[in-house]
């Protein structure tokens, strides 16, 4: 199994030969999509996909002969994508993994929270 294509906000990148190991998506951006392949010269149209994103879905997805996997939006947080592929002989290969940080948006990080507080207890304090 070998991904192929990385896309997120306006970005895509061709990964070739590279494997990312992870990507971070910054919080005005919460979609990506993988594209993955698995060569199979005797039989392509019998390859077969499946996905789960641990962290949201523990369940396995299955998308038949569909190679792209499309997120539209993922909630702020830390996910490991894991996708794997079937030929014909139904064995399933090795699983790609993907980590995916999804930053939090302002109003979600402790640093927002703790200077409201202060400003509050100053202004109570007033």
């Amino acid at each position: 199994l070998r991904p192929l294509e990385l896309s997120w906000s306006d970005q895509t990148v061709l990964l070739g030969l590279e494997r990312f190991t992870s990507v971070t998506l910054p919080s005005s951006n919460r979609s990506f999509s993988l594209k993955v392949a698995l060569t199979d010269f005797d039989n392509p149209s019998a390859v077969r996909y499946a996905y789960r994103l641990d962290g949201l879905d523990d369940d396995w997805h299955y998308t038949g002969k569909t190679n792209t996997i499309a997120f539209p939006w993922l909630p702020s947080g830390t996910y490991t994508l894991r996708v794997k592929a079937s030929g014909p002989s139904g064995v399933w290969s090795d699983e790609y993994r993907l980590g995916i940080v999804v930053e939090a948006l302002f109003y979600q990080t402790w640093w927002f929270w703790t200077t409201l507080a202060a400003l509050f207890v100053a202004a109570a304090w007033w």
